[in-house]
């Protein structure tokens, strides 16, 4: 946490990151929208991703391949799941919530559309869950592919969560969830106490 000695106003926070070996492309967009949700719903408001390309001039040096693009401008998959994020919690949206229930994780927020999405991931192995829902809904993964659930009922659907976020578009009332099948134990449903406010400006 950087404190501003100037007639800045407010606090720099850098959040880094130590992996024995780079990290895949894949983990990389799996990891981008995670962090931009979590530090909207824990307070911050503006979030700045090091970096936009990447100078892949070496094959053994980390900050070599940190770029959403390549080093020639063509996209990487963390670029795609920025993009899908930007459509999904576009400006004038709500400060995300944020809820856990063990290793799975979901923040909520609202469009300026009325809409509300849910982004649902887990911190460890995939874990299926019971999605609770009322009215129309779409489901996407972070990469903006369409997601089928696995069986749906009267009182929702079960779906299986992975470390890529999928997003719950939802015209009715917020989803909760309940995991159903997991070989980890988990702990009880946790809420931060975040207040909504406009907020999304990814």
């Amino acid at each position: 946490l950087y404190l501003l000695r100037s007639d800045l106003k407010g606090n720099l926070i850098i959040q880094t990151r130590m992996d024995p070996e780079t990290p895949s492309q894949a983990v990389q967009a799996k990891r981008l929208p995670r962090a931009y949700l979590t530090a909207f719903a824990y307070g911050i408001d503006k979030v700045f991703w090091y970096n936009l390309r990447a100078f892949e001039t070496s094959d053994t040096d980390p900050e070599s391949h940190f770029g959403i693009l390549h080093s020639n401008f063509t996209q990487k998959p963390a670029y795609v799941a920025y993009k899908v994020l930007t459509q999904m919690c576009p400006d004038g949206s709500t400060r995300p919530s944020w809820k856990h229930q063990g290793f799975v994780y979901q923040t909520t927020w609202q469009r300026p559309d009325g809409k509300y999405v849910s982004a649902l991931w887990t911190a460890g192995a995939q874990q299926k869950i019971h999605l609770s829902m009322v009215g129309q809904s779409s489901l996407t993964n972070h990469l903006g592919v369409a997601v089928t659930p696995e069986d749906s009922s009267a009182t929702g659907i079960n779906l299986t969560v992975t470390s890529g976020p999928i997003y719950v578009v939802s015209d009715g009332e917020i989803p909760t969830f309940n995991v159903v099948e997991t070989g980890i134990q988990h702990v009880s449903s946790n809420e931060n106490p975040v207040k909504s406010n406009q907020i999304c400006q990814t």
